[in-house]
């Protein structure tokens, strides 16, 4: 769209955001487990059972969502076919060379991140609920050892115990 690509921790995404916010206001380690909306905001009990007043409630939870639970009711997740796996490498790679690189049922995505980091992903049509039994890591360095510079340096830069594994699914439409 021309516009420049930013990517940033979300980590440090959520110390921007919570600096910003007033002491106190931020409350972790808990979730939303019911809605109420009143005459001037929204009521939300939490999983300790506070209350708390809101003047809006975003709902940013994924697939299975309180939020659009509440909205919408009980909506369906399917799995869609495909597995995602999620890294950060302790590496650099040119700018010009971010992207995605497609492969029938397959794809490897690579974006800078900050001076020393190349945040990275990969997707696969897979059977839902696997797992690899060398090890996620183990798994994709095979499986991408022959594919174009730098993906295979990327996976030798990473380490294991920062690799996500997710199933990716959809849900129904709202009503």
């Amino acid at each position: 769209l021309g516009e420049p690509l930013v990517v940033i921790r979300r980590s440090a995404l959520t110390a921007v955001l919570a600096d910003a916010l007033a002491v106190g206001t931020l409350r972790t380690g808990l979730s939303a487990d019911a809605l109420l909306p009143t005459g001037d905001g929204v009521r939300v009990t939490l999983s300790n059972a506070a209350t708390l007043h809101a003047d809006a409630v975003v709902g940013a939870d994924g697939t299975h969502s309180m939020v659009a639970r509440h909205l919408n009711g009980a909506l369906s997740n399917r799995y869609v076919g495909y597995t995602a796996w999620r890294g950060v490498a302790d590496c650099t790679i040119d700018p010009d060379v971010a992207g995605e690189v497609l492969g029938p049922g397959v794809e490897f995505g690579l974006v800078p991140l900050g001076a020393d980091h190349t945040y990275w992903f990969a997707t696969e049509r897979t059977p839902e609920g696997g797992q690899k039994p060398q090890g996620e890591l183990a798994y994709l360095r095979s499986r991408f050892a022959a594919w174009a510079d730098p993906i295979p340096q990327v996976l030798a830069a990473t380490d294991a115990d920062v690799v996500l594994r997710n199933d990716l699914y959809d849900r129904d439409q709202a009503r």
